[in-house]
């Protein structure tokens, strides 16, 4: 099985728009700035009796 990197997918719609903005910060940013990209977070622990969940599109983090 051959797996492929975000640069060889084929998109359309939103992800398309979405593989555009994360090729200009992979070419814009310098490498110490890592880049998460469609990153899926809960939270169970809200004490109410359900859990929160969603989808951050871009994770830009500047280590010190």
């Amino acid at each position: 099985m051959i797996h492929y990197g975000w640069r060889e997918l084929e998109v359309t719609g939103g992800a398309q728009r979405e593989i555009e903005t994360l090729a200009v910060l992979a070419s814009e940013l310098p490498d110490t700035y890592p880049v998460y990209h469609s990153v899926h977070w809960t939270n169970i622990g809200a004490g109410k009796g359900f859990a929160i969940y969603g989808e951050i599109d871009f994770v830009v983090v500047k280590r010190f």
